[in-house]
């Protein structure tokens, strides 16, 4: 499926104009945290990372998140962003969801799947010296919770989630 036939289902779901090539961004989180996105549709930065607070404001309805899990790295899921940044003083839900969550998440993005939820087969990079050399992605950069990514690196990535899961997609 190309990305106009994508914006185009995009506009007919959910009443969104995507007239702009969208962004794509690398978010990364414990399992627990990963478990209330999927719930509440809704990812959220750490309010003390500057860097993830500084992606997530440049996030808009279009743009895709691909999941990548701690301690993985296991990319897990792709979703499609649904709303503008907005700001929950509140913190969101990972506080009180999450036993072990110590942090605010004041910004936020509500979102939606693509394709499915959560792939059954995680894919699971090399990361040699801390590098990936088919992407070109570090694992510093991993370490903010939120990055954006090259149009380049996201097709690699979510190919290889693809062809991963086909059996999970038909």
């Amino acid at each position: 499926m190309s990305l106009r036939e994508t914006n185009s289902i995009v506009n007919q779901k959910f009443g969104i104009i995507v007239d702009t090539t969208p962004n794509f961004f690398v978010c990364s989180m414990f399992k627990e945290n990963w478990n209330i996105c999927e719930k509440h549709k809704l990812w959220g930065v750490p309010e003390n990372s500057t860097a993830a607070t500084s992606a997530i404001k440049r996030v808009k309805p279009g743009d895709y998140l691909i999941f990548r899990l701690n301690k993985g790295p296991d990319y897990t899921a792709i979703w499609l962003v649904t709303s503008k940044p907005f700001e929950d003083k509140k913190g969101g839900p990972w506080k009180i969801e999450n036993s072990n969550e110590t942090r605010n998440f004041i910004w936020q993005v509500k979102m939606h799947p693509v394709l499915t939820e959560e792939f059954v087969n995680p894919v699971k990079l090399d990361y040699e010296n801390g590098l990936n050399k088919e992407t070109g992605i570090r694992t510093i950069s991993y370490r903010s919770g939120m990055i954006e990514i090259t149009y380049a690196q996201y097709k690699i990535i979510s190919k290889k989630l693809i062809d991963n899961n086909l059996n999970q997609l038909q």
